[in-house]
């Protein structure tokens, strides 16, 4: 299992979501600790600005966006679509 880290925007992105969605977000979290590539979580690599990092889905209008290092994912920003206009 990937060892996880938290930047504070994201951190402070969570606090702002409703407590369905944050519920939602941590079993993906979950899910993705456990293999980068579940169908279910749709992970995908960026591409432009944001090339070199990945997102995957919470829901159908929510993202996480993370960094992927060796042995480590660190989850950078959570929200809907205009977390990519960030």
């Amino acid at each position: 299992m990937k060892e996880l880290q938290y930047k504070p925007k994201f951190l402070r992105q969570f606090k702002k979501l409703s407590p369905e969605i944050q519920i939602l977000a941590v079993q993906k979290i979950r899910l993705l600790r456990k293999d980068l590539f579940l169908p279910e979580l749709k992970t995908h690599k960026l591409k432009g600005r944001f090339d070199g990092v990945f997102s995957f889905s919470v829901d159908f209008s929510h993202r996480i966006i993370f960094h992927l290092e060796e042995g480590s994912i660190t989850l950078l920003c959570i929200g809907t679509h205009k977390i990519y206009k960030i």
